[in-house]
């Protein structure tokens, strides 16, 4: 069981980093106002925004199974109590009702505050909040924060391609190229 959570969280944390490292290469923009950010010594929610954006676009799990608590009524349909329920939330995150803009990599649209009801808490990347959350998030951050401070990340060729199994894979090649940053 250990091994599995620790090649859980190895998988999940490498397909983010390479999601997110794609997104910013694709979107040179984004990465300039990430470095920007990064070498002004400010708090870092930017790099954060974008790390979650990238779970938005490109999730490693594609939703989650929750089991109702008690009856519920959506859309008309009668949900009873101790149903399970699938929340698809790669495709709901994909949709224009729910995200303007919603194939677009925005990170922007995550720094709001808490009291926002439409973007807090609106990704759900670690089911049930498991106890290597934190722990996982600091990994991506510090190796997305350290990349992108001293290259320039460029991506060539065709989109990567997802391949979908209990997670998402992000599948080679990977066509990254890395430049050194004028510091």
């Amino acid at each position: 069981m250990a091994s599995d959570m620790l090649f859980a969280g190895v998988d999940t944390a490498a397909n983010t980093v390479t999601a997110t490292l794609y997104l910013l290469a694709t979107n040179p923009e984004k990465q300039d106002k990430l470095r920007e950010e990064l070498r002004s010594g400010s708090d870092r929610r930017y790099l954060r925004a974008c790390v979650k954006e990238s779970l938005r676009i490109m999730p490693v799990v594609s939703g989650n199974l929750r089991k109702t608590t008690k009856e519920y009524n959506v859309m008309g349909y009668k949900i009873p109590k101790d149903m399970e329920v699938v929340f698809a939330h790669r495709d709901m995150s994909l949709l224009e009702e729910n995200y303007p803009k919603a194939k677009e990599y925005i990170p922007e649209r995550w720094i709001t505050s808490k009291d926002d009801p439409i973007h807090y808490g609106n990704t759900h990347p670690f089911a049930h909040q498991p106890f290597g959350r934190r722990i996982a998030e600091l990994e991506m951050d510090i190796f997305v924060a350290r990349l992108i401070e001293n290259f320039q990340v460029e991506w060539f060729g065709p989109p990567p391609r997802i391949q979908q199994e209990s997670l998402n894979y992000i599948k080679g090649p990977f066509n990254f190229i890395f430049n050194d940053v004028k510091k």
